[in-house]
């Protein structure tokens, strides 16, 4: 009777490919939010700048009436 060996190497493959896509996708979320937070950060810092002008302007011309 001839036994049949089973393919090993197609089963080594699909864990390894799993792990390329989890690394992958963590890449991917991981930059996407760092992107979002810095693109957010500098949206906020540009309104502190622009209340801080409007506010030293609105001071500058109340002080010099």
């Amino acid at each position: 009777m001839l036994r049949v060996k089973p393919n090993n190497s197609g089963g080594d493959e699909l864990p390894s490919a799993g792990r390329l896509n989890s690394l992958v996708s963590l890449i991917v979320i991981f930059s996407v939010r760092m992107f979002v937070f810095l693109f957010y950060d500098i949206i906020c810092l540009d309104k502190e700048v622009m209340d801080c002008k409007t506010t030293k302007l609105d001071n500058d011309s109340h002080s010099a009436t």
